[in-house]
């Protein structure tokens, strides 16, 4: 479990999206809410990567009643869906214009 998260759900969220990564226990968070929508969190996570240096601050999206992490990596379908659950369809399509899907 990560330090400094009060919130059940917002140190479940934290824990899901570090287990997707190289080195759970190096990933940095901000941001960290409740979306919305109940059981819907979003944040920033920034991770390691293979050659240990950090990538950049990425926002994700967690769903605590599928367990389902999305990390917008420019490869995850499952981000516009997530995204839509927690704030809406008009963000949704703000999001795929800038990141031209």
């Amino acid at each position: 479990m990560l330090a400094g998260c009060s919130d059940k759900l917002l140190q479940e969220a934290q824990d899901a999206v570090a287990a997707k990564s190289l080195d759970p226990a190096s990933v940095q968070f901000k941001d960290v809410a409740r979306c919305s929508q109940p059981n819907m969190v979003s944040g920033e996570m920034n991770a390691k990567n293979l050659y240990g240096a950090y990538t950049g601050f990425k926002m994700f999206y967690y769903d605590s009643s599928s367990h389902e992490v999305a990390i917008n990596t420019g490869e995850d379908d499952s981000l516009p869906r997530l995204m839509r659950h927690c704030f809406g369809n008009e963000i949704t399509r703000k999001v795929r214009a800038e990141v031209g899907h």
